[in-house]
């Protein structure tokens, strides 16, 4: 029950934030000079899970190593 419960918290710490960055880059409002700006904050974002989703693999890797050990 508790891994059910952290799977869903992880997740939706990863889909809200799509979700919002999404949703405010196709508002219809937005100059194209704002949008242009909102690029490499896109990029920035995703890099971000990147170096979240590694982080998380290598504290499991981890784990695994020492559980072994």
């Amino acid at each position: 029950a508790f891994k059910g419960i952290l799977n869903i918290v992880t997740s939706t710490t990863f889909i809200v934030p799509i979700i919002f960055l999404t949703n405010l880059f196709r508002q219809k409002d937005l100059t194209v000079a704002d949008r242009r700006r909102m690029k490499p904050f896109m990029k920035l974002f995703c890099a971000q899970v990147i170096m979240g989703l590694c982080g998380t693999m290598l504290t499991t890797a981890i784990a695994i190593f020492i559980d072994k050990k």
